[in-house]
């Protein structure tokens, strides 16, 4: 009964002030017109991944990632053997790295170095990895535009090599998002990632779906080695033996300054191209990633989130209202103050929730927009509505006589508030002024009227000026819902008992009210009020 009453106020509230149904339209609005994706969307829809994934690594230690090991080709390695393994196109040193990869039980080895020009050592490289569990990298370049066609060449590794590897390739092309980090796991299974984990025999059953890169900490937290160190003899086994081993580009600077080979991520740094690879491929070895719900549920989601944030934020007040006549006439201080409470909470358990689902179900929802845009403009509108409050609209307009009958009618325009319809009480709600202008109005507004028939309600009525008489009369006049309520004890007069000007109130189908059944009675007026 007390949740009822509860949603038919709040029915009453949505319905007695246009400015609470709007929140609910725009915060829902507001929500779709971030994730469709302007400038401004953009950055609330990807501070809802970085800020989860910088949470993440402040709340929790570094994980033992002791499956995976980075080799890196970086400035140390150039300043040690005098040259780039990469940028020289002799294969030989290639070569002589995967003989120790393997010879010190790598499980492994994925180059993430494209090779598609020939050179010398190719017949000695490919030697090395035939019938090896080696995965090489190829890409994509694209030509044309400008009104031109834009076609894409693929580029893999040249023969024998892509022969010797028994044509495990995968691509190295990772999609950034408009900002140029990279979030996503490629949706294909020719990525080096899904090369990787199918030849392990781990890879997921299906590629084409959204998954969000699991990072597992800050750039460098993968284990890696320099390239020059592994070539060493008396480097340990234990740091190799039944590892999946990545080979690429690290951190060093060429004549063309900084190294290329880098790109941003959600913590605001930048990542080698390898270790990213090496994330991926990971997270799809061990079905580690973070799920991403489909454009259609992240909409839904969104739009629902719209809904209930205008109607909860704007629906604050409903029972404080409920404790003044209809309407507060003045800033409502308290409301204001609720509202704001409300807000910060609703902000926060949206945040908490959120970094729970993604610490613990690893699944990403956009909630940024929820809690940074769209509680914010529900709560714009509550505090208007607060500090605004909207002028009375009534539903009903309960005439009675105030001898006998006043203390009635606030029983029964409370007990219709309960029912979520709203009653004017003249005694209550008019305004100093003259008759004419305020009653005669509320009259006109309201689509019912409720005449409460108590003991002498008619004594008066013959007089042309009585108010009741006049009330009537208007009512009448106007073809409102007229309602007659009897007071237990009370009979309707009959036809000829009243002025012909109100006679015709005697048509009207009545309610009797008894204290006995003073709950079935409201029921029955509230009913045929919503006729």
């Amino acid at each position: 009964m007390r949740l009822k009453r509860q949603l038919n106020a709040l029915r009453s509230a949505l319905k007695g002030d246009w400015r609470r149904g709007a929140s609910v339209a725009t915060c829902a609005l507001l929500g779709l017109a971030l994730l469709i994706g302007t400038d401004s969307g953009a950055w609330f829809y990807h501070a809802s991944y970085d800020w989860l994934v910088r949470a993440k690594s402040l709340l929790q230690s570094p994980p033992q990632l002791d499956d995976i090991l980075i080799v890196s080709c970086d400035e140390e390695t150039i300043k040690v053997l005098g040259e780039d393994p990469i940028a020289i196109n002799d294969r030989a040193r290639h070569a002589k790295l995967v003989r120790q990869l393997f010879e010190r039980q790598a499980d492994m080895v994925v180059f993430d170095i494209i090779l598609d020009q020939p050179g010398q050592g190719d017949t000695e490289f490919a030697q090395a990895i035939t019938n090896h569990s080696v995965v090489l990298a190829k890409s994509q370049r694209r030509s044309g535009g400008g009104g031109q066609p834009i076609i894409t060449t693929p580029i893999r590794p040249v023969e024998p090599i892509y022969s010797a590897a028994a044509l495990h390739a995968g691509w190295v092309d990772c999609k950034p998002d408009a900002d140029g980090a990279i979030r996503r796991h490629p949706r294909d299974t020719e990525s080096l990632g899904w090369q990787v984990a199918q030849l392990r025999h781990r890879a997921p059953a299906e590629a084409d779906i959204q998954r969000r890169i699991n990072y597992y900490g800050k750039p460098g937290t993968i284990p890696r080695k320099s390239y020059y160190q592994v070539l060493e003899t008396n480097f340990p086994s234990d740091l190799i033996r039944n590892k999946v081993v990545f080979v690429g580009s690290g951190p060093r600077i060429t004549h063309y300054g900084s190294d290329s080979d880098q790109r941003p991520t959600p913590y605001g740094l930048m990542a080698d191209g390898v270790e990213i690879q090496a994330t991926v491929a990971r997270n799809l070895m061990n079905q580690g990633w973070v799920s991403e719900p489909s454009p259609g549920v992240e909409t839904f989601v969104v739009a629902l989130w719209g809904v209930l944030c205008g109607l909860i934020l704007t629906s604050v007040g409903v029972r404080e209202a409920a404790g003044i006549p209809d309407v507060p006439q003045a800033p409502n201080v308290r409301l204001l103050r609720r509202t704001l409470w409300v807000s910060v909470l609703s902000g926060a358990s949206v945040g908490l929730a959120a970094f729970l689902l993604f610490h613990f179900a690893r699944l990403w929802l956009p909630w940024t927009i929820v809690g940074l845009a769209q509680i914010p403009w529900a709560a714009a509108w509550a505090v208007w509505i607060a500090v605004v409050p909207p002028k009375p609209r009534y539903d009903v307009f309960l005439s009675y006589r105030r001898a006998g009958g006043s203390e009635f009618a606030r029983l029964v325009r409370d007990k219709l508030r309960d029912e979520g319809i709203r009653a004017f009480v003249d005694v209550v709600e008019a305004k100093a002024g003259k008759f004419d202008e305020e009653l005669l109005r509320k009259i006109e507004a309201a689509p019912s009227f409720i005449f409460i028939i108590s003991p002498g309600a008619f004594d008066r009525c013959r007089d042309e000026n009585d108010w009741v008489r006049r009330e009537i009369g208007h009512a009448l006049k106007r073809e409102k819902n007229i309602v007659p309520l009897l007071m237990d004890g009370c009979e309707m007069p009959e036809h000829q008992a009243l002025p012909e000007e109100i006679a015709d109130l005697v048509r009207y189908n009545g309610v009797e009210y008894s204290n006995k059944y003073a709950d079935a009675a409201i029921k029955e007026l509230a009913r045929m009020v919503r006729i």
